[in-house]
């Protein structure tokens, strides 16, 4: 009979798993194309055309594919590094900050470092990791030591960071060779750059890296020990303190394992994408925030947000190819996204009710 109620219970809990994994967001989705096909509708349009050019400009081709992948790539694996500490029960709004630090630390090190050609793209990715990581590390410290609100810290680091590396690349940084008013840094060294690892598909080699983000942190949550106490922290602090597990060293560690993916995206970034640190490049396409939604839609699982990032990847790519062709505004997509935003806050909401509730109980 026991035996009987511990399969019950794992079939049940897998049940429910596979609600917050595949249900809950597919309904988030759902709704969000249904608002999306009012607003066509409204317009005049037709839903098959209309949505049938949003697939053509996010998979019809090898280039939408490319421009498609491309976008993924920061999304996902700042969604990843978002998911870490989402797991561990932190909130980590600091992607932003992040993100800019590993693309600005990426550049500078080939830049000014007279590295071998061998040795100069293992170091600078190394570094942008470690900005990242860092910048994160000091946020999980404040919240560990000092108590201070890792939320509230996290999401003001943001403007530190942005405000600090535009300074940077609009002045002491700022590239005097005439070859554009941008501000940004010198172009980095070709040694540095990654190249394509297919020959005749612009797709950096970048995308492998961050497919490995999400293989190892996979892997990290479901196969090691600190992992599941990682976890723990997540599901139960006052259980995981009982166990013996030192919350403060695991908010840290937690804090540390989520900016440095993160930074490892901006310096993907840098070293694939832009060639050179460019301010606000990193920023006003809202990279860390769509990750961030991203890893809310997967229930923080690093699968579940490499579908996800793609997800939404494709609807932006795909919204460019809806409005050349029938006209439709692009900012479509951007609406669509919204109203996945609202269904999965809702669905957290949902939750911390139905625990209060039972908590009353």
């Amino acid at each position: 009979m026991a035996e009987r109620a511990q399969v019950q219970l794992r079939n049940t809990e897998r049940r429910l798993e596979l609600g917050r994994m595949v249900l809950a967001p597919l309904v988030a989705v759902l709704a969000g194309l249904a608002i999306g096909s009012i607003i066509i509708l409204l317009q005049g349009q037709s839903l098959l055309v209309a949505y049938a050019s949003l697939l053509r400009g996010a998979f019809g081709d090898s280039l939408a594919i490319t421009s498609t992948l491309t976008l993924a790539a920061p999304i996902v694996i700042t969604g990843v590094g978002t998911a870490l500490a989402f797991k561990s029960g932190l909130f980590n709004l600091g992607g932003e900050g992040q993100l800019v630090l590993g693309a600005l630390v990426a550049a500078l090190v080939p830049i000014y470092l007279p590295l071998p050609p061998v040795a100069v793209q293992v170091v600078s990715i190394a570094a942008g990791i470690l900005a990242g990581a860092c910048w994160a590390g000091l946020a999980g410290m404040l919240e560990a030591r000092y108590r201070v609100s890792l939320l509230i810290v996290t999401l003001l680091q943001n403007y530190i960071a942005v405000f600090f590396a535009a300074y940077l690349a609009s002045g002491p940084l700022r590239d005097r060779s005439g070859q554009g008013a941008m501000d940004q840094t010198r172009e980095i060294v070709a040694s540095a750059q990654l190249g394509n690892f297919l020959p005749g598909i612009q797709l950096h080699s970048g995308l492998l890296l961050g497919v490995l983000a999400v293989v190892v942190a996979a892997l990290f949550l479901a196969r090691t020990v600190k992992g599941f106490e990682l976890r723990m922290m997540g599901y139960n602090p006052l259980f995981a303190r009982y166990s013996g597990i030192n919350a403060a060293r695991q908010t840290v560690l937690a804090m540390l394992l989520s900016g440095g993916v993160i930074g490892l995206a901006g310096a993907i970034e840098t070293l694939g994408v832009y060639h050179r640190f460019i301010a606000g490049a990193l920023t006003d396409p809202q990279y860390a925030w769509t990750g961030l939604v991203a890893a809310l839609m997967a229930n923080s699982n690093p699968w579940g947000t490499l579908v996800a990032g793609v997800l939404l990847a494709a609807l932006q790519t795909g919204a460019s190819g809806m409005e050349l062709d029938t006209g439709i505004p692009y900012q479509l997509s951007s609406i669509i996204q919204a109203v996945i935003i609202i269904f999965v806050a809702a669905r957290y909401g949902f939750g911390l009710l139905l625990v209060h509730l039972r908590e009353r109980r």
